[in-house]
């Protein structure tokens, strides 16, 4: 005898037809997820004018910093691709290669924070900077800054 079949077993069935359906043929994983090391997002690449306007703003200091920054120094300072000899970089004591992390007190993340700290020198002032050179980390006293004069100072800083 055939009997008929409820409303709630039908709903049951096809609610099961469908899990399973959706099992078989999704994507799905259910190994847990592997942990992925965290990235930083790309750096906004420099435009060529950026590029000119950071080198003519680290004048002052006498030295050319790496631009664009290394990927090891991503917001963590500047690095120093060259130091002009009697500038006053140099008679600071700041190496080529050194990682310029902070100068006067503020933390530096990018060369254009170097450049604004500098464009806000006071001449005849003493400024200390933190390097890091062969991994260790360094205070500096830095004098005898002349600021860039305005006209020649960069602009978007």
């Amino acid at each position: 005898m055939n009997r008929p079949i409820s409303p709630t077993a039908a709903m049951i069935v096809i609610l099961l037809a469908l899990l399973i359906f959706s099992l078989v043929f999704s994507r799905a994983e259910w190994a847990p997820e592997e942990k992925r090391p965290f990235r930083l997002p790309p750096e906004p690449s420099l435009s060529e004018t950026e590029v000119t306007q950071s080198r003519r703003g680290l004048k002052p200091l006498g030295i050319v910093g790496v631009l664009p920054p290394l990927k090891e120094d991503r917001r963590k300072g500047v690095r120093v691709a060259v130091v002009v000899p009697g500038s006053v970089a140099d008679r600071a004591g700041i190496q080529m290669g050194d990682l310029i992390v902070s100068f006067g007190g503020q933390k530096l993340q990018h060369p254009l924070s170097l450049v604004g700290a500098l464009n806000n020198a006071k001449a005849g002032r003493e400024y200390e900077a933190v390097v890091i050179r062969d991994g260790k980390e360094q205070k500096l006293t830095i004098t005898g800054i002349i600021p860039l004069p305005p006209e020649e100072r960069p602009h978007r800083l």
